[in-house]
């Protein structure tokens, strides 16, 4: 699927940011002081549609596509959060970024504590959503259920079985995005078409590193 191919979103402009070797396609709207947002998994920019022109009344919105993702190149290798941090940090020294507000989903909220953390001198605000933070807290009740919310990604992690399942048609995805959504969800028939075949070895690797122990802050 081709960039051109996406319907036109009032105020938005493309553009590619070369950052630690990779290619990031970017959306960017709006003038005023700078707002990155960071998508989740399985997404894009395109997620952030419907807020772009309004927050872009009174800020500068990037929506960059996370590495393996949309229209920014796919690495063989290097999914890990920090590669995601690393890159975002780079694209705000290109465009001479020097405090940003972040608002990220997901992957991308995860991308934007680690930010926060490490580099808190480059960050004016967070807002982190759908993610649990890289600490531990104190263990509740609902916790229980966590093993269960997340088996699927035993499933994308696993070798030729994962890639298989993200490339073979649209239905995991269709049904994920409505587990994930409630059931008040309508589901575009544009936006249920199946991931393509070059994003599967990020998904499976993103998975793979889900899997792996989180990095914890004190």
């Amino acid at each position: 699927m081709k960039l051109s191919d996406v319907p036109l979103v009032p105020g938005v402009e493309h553009r590619d940011v070369a950052v630690n070797g990779v290619r990031l396609h970017v959306a960017e709207a709006g003038a005023g002081p700078p707002l990155i947002l960071l998508h989740g998994w399985p997404q894009h920019w395109w997620c952030w549609r419907r807020v772009m022109p309004r927050l872009a009344e009174d800020y500068r919105v990037l929506a960059p596509d996370l590495r393996g993702w949309g229209w920014s190149d796919a690495p063989r290798d290097d999914y890990s959060k920090a590669a995601f941090a690393a890159d975002i940090l780079a694209l705000m020294d290109a465009d001479d970024l020097d405090r940003v507000s972040l608002l990220g989903h997901d992957w991308g909220g995860y991308t934007s504590f680690l930010l926060s953390l490490e580099h808190p001198e480059r960050i004016e605000r967070m807002v982190a959503l759908d993610v649990a933070p890289p600490w531990l807290g104190r263990l509740r009740p609902r916790h229980l259920t966590a093993p269960l919310m997340g088996s699927y990604q035993a499933l994308l992690a696993t070798p030729i079985l994962g890639p298989a399942t993200m490339t073979s048609g649209n239905g995991f995805i269709r049904r994920f995005i409505r587990y994930g959504s409630g059931p008040a969800m309508r589901l575009e028939r544009r936006r249920a078409r199946r991931i393509r075949p070059r994003a599967a070895r990020p998904a499976t690797r993103q998975r793979e590193l889900g899997l792996l122990p989180q990095l914890h802050y004190p």
